[in-house]
Formats: C-alpha cells, sequence, structure tokens
C-alpha cells in the first residue's frame, strides 16, 4: 500500500507537539498545507505557493535560509511565512496522514517502511508513539517498523514529525562573476545527510537542508515471518560463461513470540516470463528470530541455469532481467505466505589492472569482454523534485549519448526505481557512498559511527541485485579516515562481495602521500588528479594529456561548461528579457551576479575567455549563447574523442564532470534542467558512434573507432576540406 497522496503538512511552531492528539483520526488540521510523500517540506511549499521557487532568479534569495546569521546578513527573515519573522526551518515539521487499514488475517503483520528520511523522527499511530528520533535518525537508510498492534479497524491516522539537521550551518552566497564558490566544509559535515545542501559550486543552498520524507513510504502486509534483503549471485565461468550458477539468499525474521515452522520457497523466471527454476527450503524459527537462508545450486540443482540470457552495458548488447519471488508458507497457519519479489541480470565482472611507464588503469571487463567506460557524474534535483518519468527522461538522454556509466556525488542512496532504470537501459553505476571531501581524514567532523555504519549496510544491501551496480567506491574525493574506511570496507564486503573497491579518486600513481589504510586498494586505476580541466582548454590539448599525463589513462572528472539555449536562460533568469545589446562597455557582457549564481564562478572564467577568443566579444543574448555552443561542443567531442585515440593501448575510459544539473545551471551538463538537450550531447553521441571517424589536431592522424566485439572489413573513411565558404578544396 503505496501512501503517496492526502498528506498535511504543518510546522510544530503553529500546531504544537502533541503527537498523540496529532495522531488520532479527526485531529483539527485547519490551514495545513496538503503534500504528497515523498516531498521535501520547502519543496511542498513551493508547489502550494507559500513560497518561490527558489531555482528562478532571484527567489533565491526571497526565502529564509535554515541559518539565522545567513538571514540577518541578507535580511531573509521578513521572507517569513511565520507570525514574528520566526525561522520556518529550525523547527520540526509534522506529516500526517489518514488511511484505511488493510483487512489482516490471523497471525498477519503490518509493517510500515521509510525508504529515505531527512534528518530525525518521531512516528506517532493511533496515538501510539512507534519510534522516536533517536532511533530514526541519518538520511542514507531505510527504515521498518512494525505497526500490526497500533492499527485499528476504520480509519488510521499517522503522524510523523521531522526534524532538521542538528548541524545547518552558515552557507556562502556565490554572486560574483568569476568569484569563489560556495564553501561546504560546513557544521553540516557533523551529520549523516547530503552535506551539498549547504551549497557548493553547482549546487544551490536549499533553505531547509532538504528537511522531509525524501523518497517513497508503503505499508506492507507479511505472515508472522518477514522476508527482508533477497540477494541473488550469478556465478559464471570464462569463456563459455554457460551454466549460470544462482545462489539466493534472505533473511528470515520471525516477528512473533512463537516458535514457527514453515517452507521458503523460490521461483525465478526469465525475462520472457517463464519459470527457469523452483527451490523450496524447510525451516524453523524460534520467537522473535533472524536466520539468513542461503540455497545453492547444490541445494537445489534448478538453480544451474543453462544458456542464460546476459545483462550488458549500453551499447554492448542487451539488458534482459530476470525475476526472483520468494515466499514463505507457514505450517498449521492458514496465514497467507508472505512474499517479496526482485529482480536481478546475470553477468560476470572482472577487473584487469595494467601498467604504463610505472602507472596503472583500470579495464572493465563485463561477460569476458572489455568495455571502454563512459560516463560520469549526475547529481539529485536540489529539492529532490524529481519522479520516475524525469529521471527516465535524463537516463535516455545519457543512453542516446553512447554513455554507459553514471555515479552520483551527493546522495548514495538513489529511490529504487533509479537503479532499476540504470538497469534498463544498461547505465553501469558506481556507489559512492560517502560524498566529495565530507569525512576526509584531516578534518574535525564528529560524525555518528553508528549512523554511519547502520546507513553503509543499508545501502549495500539495497542495491546488491542491481547488474548495473559494478563499482563501490568510499567517497570520490579526498581520503576518508581510517576507522571510517575500515569500517566501511568491513560491512560493504560482508554484504556485497561481487563489486569492486575503490577508496575514492584521489589515487593516482604518482601520489606518495598516502595513508597507510588504503594500500590494500591500491592501485585503483582511475583517479580525477591533475592536469585535468574544469572550463576550457584548445581541443589539442586534451590529445596531449592522454599521449603524456598517465593519470589520463582512466580520467574519471573533468569537463567543461555547456550554457543551455535562450529558451531556457529566459525562464530561470527573465530580467535577461530587458538585456540591452552590447555597447563595448562591460568586458563580461552579459554575465552578472544570477550568472555566478548559477554557476559564473571561478570555474567557469576560462570557458567565458576561451569563447570570446575564438569567435569575438559577444554582439547581445543570443550571439552569446551561439558562441557558447560552439565553444563546448569542441570541448565535449575533444574529450571523448581524445581519450578513444588511443584506446585500451593507454586509456580504458573516461568520467565527465558532470552530466546533469541539479537546478538551472550555465556549467557541466549535456541536458539541462528543463530537460532540453544540449550540443555538448550531440558531441558525445558523436565521438562516442559505434564506428567513429576522428582527426587529431597534433599531427593529423585519423583514427577509426570500432565500438563493437565484431571485426569491421571494408569499411572507407572519406574526407573533405572545405573553406569559409563551403568550396570544396580537397576531397579524399
Amino acid at each position: 500500500m503505496d501512501l503517496r497522496d492526502g498528506w498535511q503538512l504543518q510546522t510544530c511552531y503553529l500546531a504544537g507537539r502533541d503527537g498523540v492528539a496529532l495522531s488520532l483520526p479527526g485531529a483539527e488540521v485547519a490551514g495545513w498545507h496538503e503534500t504528497v510523500v515523498p516531498s521535501t517540506v520547502l519543496c511542498s511549499l513551493v508547489h502550494d505557493g507559500t513560497y518561490p521557487d527558489p531555482r528562478f532568479w532571484p527567489n533565491a534569495m526571497r526565502i529564509p535560509d535554515s541559518s539565522d546569521e545567513f538571514n540577518a546578513t541578507h535580511s531573509l527573515a521578513q521572507f517569513s511565512h511565520l507570525p514574528d519573522e520566526h525561522n520556518p526551518w529550525r523547527d520540526p515539521w509534522w506529516y500526517r496522514i489518514e488511511f484505511a487499514s488493510p483487512e489482516l488475517a490471523a497471525d498477519q503483520r503490518l509493517w510500515l517502511t521509510l525508504n529515505c528520511l531527512n534528518y530525525r523522527a518521531d512516528v506517532w499511530l493511533n496515538g501510539q508513539l512507534l519510534a522516536d528520533r533517536e532511533q530514526l535518525v541519518g538520511m542514507f537508510r531505510r527504515f521498518r517498523l512494525e505497526v500490526t498492534e497500533a492499527v485499528r479497524p476504520g480509519p488510521n491516522a499517522l503522524a510523523i514529525l521531522v526534524y532538521p539537521v542538528d548541524h545547518p550551518g552558515t552557507p556562502d552566497t556565490q554572486l560574483e562573476v568569476f568569484g569563489p564558490v560556495r564553501e561546504f566544509h560546513k557544521d553540516i559535515c557533523n551529520d549523516v545527510t547530503e552535506v551539498m545542501t549547504i551549497g557548493y559550486d553547482c549546487f544551490p543552498t536549499v533553505p531547509d537542508r532538504n528537511m522531509g520524507l525524501v523518497q517513497e513510504m508503503t505499508l506492507d502486509v507479511t505472515g508472522p515471518v518477514d522476508i527482508r534483503h533477497p540477494f541473488v549471485r550469478a556465478n559464471l565461468d570464462l569463456p563459455d560463461l554457460n551454466p549460470a550458477r544462482l545462489t539466493v539468499s534472505a533473511e528470515l525474521v520471525n516477528a512473533s513470540s512463537r516458535s514457527v515452522r514453515g517452507t521458503l520457497e523460490g521461483t525465478v523466471t526469465d525475462p520472457e516470463g517463464q519459470v527457469v527454476a523452483r527451490f523450496a527450503r524447510p525451516v524453523t524459527l524460534l520467537s522473535h528470530e533472524t536466520q539468513l537462508i542461503t540455497v545453492t545450486p547444490n541445494d537445489a540443482a534448478e538453480l544451474s541455469l543453462a544458456n542464460p540470457r546476459l545483462w550488458w552495458p549500453n551499447t554492448y548488447g542487451e539488458q534482459p532481467l530476470y525475476h526472483l519471488e520468494l515466499s514463505f508458507a507457514h505450517r498449521r497457519l492458514e496465514t497467507p505466505p508472505t512474499r517479496v519479489e526482485t529482480t536481478f541480470g546475470i553477468r560476470r565482472l572482472d577487473r584487469e589492472l595494467y601498467e604504463l611507464d610505472g602507472a596503472h588503469g583500470f579495464r572493465l571487463y563485463v561477460n569476458g569482454q572489455r568495455i571502454f567506460q563512459r560516463g560520469g557524474y549526475i547529481q539529485p534535483e536540489m529539492m529532490f523534485d524529481w519522479d520516475r518519468a524525469r529521471a527516465e527522461a535524463e537516463i535516455r538522454y545519457l543512453a542516446h549519448a553512447h554513455l554507459n556509466y553514471v555515479a552520483f556525488e551527493d546522495i548514495p542512496n538513489p529511490p529504487d526505481w533509479f537503479l532499476d532504470l540504470c538497469d534498463q537501459y544498461g547505465l553501469m553505476f558506481w556507489t559512492c557512498f560517502y560524498d566529495c571531501y565530507w569525512l576526509q581524514y584531516n578534518r574535525p567532523w564528529d560524525v555518528d559511527l553508528q549512523v554511519l555504519e547502520d546507513a553503509t549496510v543499508d545501502i549495500a544491501r539495497r542495491y546488491r541485485n542491481h547488474p548495473s551496480v559494478v563499482v563501490h567506491m568510499a567517497q570520490n574525493e579526498g581520503e576518508t579516515r581510517q576507522d571510517v574506511y575500515e569500517m566501511w570496507r568491513r560491512t560493504v564486503l560482508a554484504q556485497d562481495d561481487t563489486r569492486f573497491l575503490i577508496p575514492s579518486g584521489s589515487f593516482p600513481d604518482y601520489r606518495t602521500d598516502i595513508p597507510d589504510w588504503f594500500a590494500r586498494e591500491l592501485p585503483a586505476g582511475c583517479n580525477d588528479y591533475t592536469p585535468k580541466s574544469y572550463g576550457w582548454q584548445l581541443p589539442w590539448v586534451y590529445y596531449d594529456f592522454v599521449r603524456h599525463q598517465r593519470n589520463w589513462m582512466f580520467m574519471i572528472e573533468s569537463g567543461a561548461a555547456s550554457v543551455p539555449p535562450v529558451e531556457s536562460l529566459l525562464t530561470f533568469m527573465p530580467h535577461l528579457l530587458e538585456l540591452a545589446p552590447n555597447d563595448g562597455s562591460d568586458p563580461r557582457y552579459p554575465l552578472d551576479e544570477a550568472w555566478a549564481h548559477y554557476g559564473a564562478n571561478s570555474y567557469y572564467e576560462w570557458f567565458d575567455r576561451g569563447l570570446r577568443l575564438l569567435y569575438g566579444e559577444p554582439r547581445d543574448l543570443r550571439d552569446y549563447v551561439w558562441k557558447a555552443h560552439l565553444t563546448t561542443y569542441d570541448q565535449h567531442r575533444a574529450f571523448f574523442e581524445a581519450v578513444h585515440h588511443r584506446m585500451w593501448e593507454i586509456t580504458s575510459g573516461f568520467g565527465e564532470w558532470k552530466l546533469n544539473s541539479a537546478f538551472p545551471d550555465i556549467q557541466w551538463q549535456i541536458h539541462d534542467w528543463f530537460l532540453r538537450p544540449m550540443p555538448s550531447m550531440f558531441a558525445i553521441r558523436k565521438a562516442c558512434a559505434r564506428f567513429a571517424v576522428q582527426l587529431c589536431p597534433l599531427d593529423g592522424m585519423v583514427s577509426v573507432v570500432n565500438n563493437t566485439f565484431t571485426d569491421a572489413a571494408g569499411l572507407e573513411v572519406q574526407a573533405v576540406i572545405y573553406d569559409l565558404s563551403l568550396r570544396v578544396l580537397h576531397d579524399q
């Protein structure tokens, strides 16, 4: 039962904190805000018009912030919708819903599942406190609460008091063209939350720090035994990849106070829905006992699947998915069986660390074939105001550009449906646990390690059935503390030892100042160290990087700005409608503080300088955007063509910072926040075609790149040179 619609929202500053009264059916909630779950508090208040949309200029400076100091500096308290200019984000907020309980048979159990909350919560149901803020804390894990005894026939009322992060910090602005970026090393780093909501170079400050119920919430019916964390491990031997030997495991949780006997039954169906394996295992559980049950082909011969359909990354093959259903039927009880389902893919992963001039690169093999990894980082929508349809549009763009891997920097726990989409479209996923520089070992943050460990365990369990997941990274930049890293390594391997571990992107082979605790995972074979670019270079520079800088054997973070089309710019910076033509008096025309807020910071300066050097000063806004499009096309095509021109001999992959944006932005992206594709996307698609022809600007070498697993004979390349009047000067 999906608890999505019918919620009401109110701050406890107005509604009080009487959880008993507010969680009874018929409680007085006049004047509360209508909302849905998932939704953050700010997102809900933007949708109902209480606050303007912070994604559009200048609304970000018309909403109070969590920091009273920031509000005082920028006179933002005046915009509070609460009496006496009270800070709307300093108090907890109530989420409340009334629902009819499903009918439960004898011995059935009802569970409330919260897939993601931020940051703490008290849960009340029909006047009873089920769990409090000390139990429900941390943004990166799921919570499952039994509510059987609290529900009643007829209407039920659920009230959840959601608390803000413990350390909201005081943010910085980013309003100076080519100026400093928002600093995120703030007090918020003491919490297990999305610390980037404090703001950084390409993520805006989110006033409420995304307080709320951030992912889906459900009511789930089981028998007295709950089935949790089903996992299918597929083993394939080279070179035949046949059969696929499946090992199925799950935790059985006896929620009753008496012993339960029953049978765990499993059914595996293929991508066409045909049953290919069945198995059964008798189980006895003592009262309140949890057992891990594992079934192998030695226990059930049908789990050895002949001629399996293999899952492949995008452009290298198809993405067939199998289906597992587990049920637990209770002996001597007439209770309907508990059922869970999951999809999984069958594929084999291997990693090769190859050496060149004393440096190492990381070659990924899927099903015995080398896969050139092409992709980069993505971001969640700034207020988590996204859904499956929006995410699928973004993923389709990435697949259309012939990319095959993605990673989040900002959050380690995307919604389950996001990984479903990665499975469906063949986008390999790098799970990044601890953000960018968040838990760096030389930083003073006092993070609750138990909350962090609980989150780490849940993340590893949550996504391990997805064939798209190929790499676990402790974090993508910097180095974690020893206690954090060793906890991470221990817990991740205990839950899922089928993927590769990478400490972070901070370990090129030429580094010497490496903390001892990372040595067992090095060399990583991929990195984000300099030299690289976030702005603009002449295209030949990237070819030179590939040939002479060994950190480019697999560079996982380099990028260039990508300015949206004029139609998008005018939507989130409407003041540009009044922009006069360039009269030559402003060397930074058309850039102003709004552009800086949306990404025209110090990282953008070289891109802006490059487009003016190449194409001259802009005449007006459209001319500037046109020249920016020309510049960004060459940058993005050069990235991928440069790494392709010495594919496998030197390079084995490339990752771009970054592929989408959390809000309307002028920086790193290949489609804009409004889902308009940009020249950068078409440049990447061109460079990453199944058969790509490219010209090296260093020496005029023509390369033909075959991105398939089959040889191609009888090909012909035609080279035509035109002058600026499109007269043919040479044809070969």
